[in-house]
């Protein structure tokens, strides 16, 4: 196998990298809401939109972090995170299904949001790209990293599957910016 991975929703136009489904709106965390009233976490430019049963637009300089809880990672071949999770679904900030994963996003002055969200795989996501993903994540909130290094590369790169090693080598060439 190479390495790629086919996408929960192969008639997006995006492309998959990490956690995130980036396309031209931004990048999604996790997969783009397939339903109307589904939700949603796009990462934009201009900061951190949520859509779904609760709504939000918060601008980058708002955004104190942002996490996301309970990713569905592949372990030896078995969803052993992912069945844990599921497992412990009594909790309101876990996932209802295996495929699914909760994103936090903490905001200045204000309560956080929990937004659960779909996962853009179907098998679980490789461990080192949920890692290096979080990351990468962690940095944009604080600011070390600007959202643009994901925006830019979208837009210059297009379509297409990348191999995990190409994944992880643009997660950490987006971490290096």
């Amino acid at each position: 196998m190479d390495g790629t991975d086919p996408g929960a929703h192969p008639t997006s136009e995006g492309r998959r990298v990490g956690l995130f489904w980036i396309d031209e709106p931004g990048a999604y965390v996790g997969a783009p809401a397939q339903q109307e009233r589904a939700s949603q976490v796009l990462l934009t430019d201009e900061g951190v939109q949520v859509r779904g049963a609760r709504t939000a637009s918060v601008p980058w300089e708002d955004v104190q972090a942002c996490r996301v809880n309970h990713p569905p990672v592949r372990s030896g071949g078995l969803l052993l995170e992912t069945a844990l999770n599921w497992a412990g679904s009594v909790l309101s900030t876990m996932p209802l299904h295996p495929l699914e994963m909760t994103v936090m996003v903490q905001r200045a002055k204000r309560e956080d949001l929990y937004v659960v969200v779909d996962g853009a795989v179907l098998w679980g996501y490789p461990a080192q790209e949920a890692v290096l993903s979080q990351r990468l994540l962690d940095r944009i909130a604080s600011g070390e990293v600007p959202f643009s290094v994901m925006s830019l590369w979208y837009r210059r790169a297009g379509r297409g599957k990348l191999s995990r090693s190409e994944r992880e080598g643009l997660l950490r060439s987006w971490l290096d910016a």
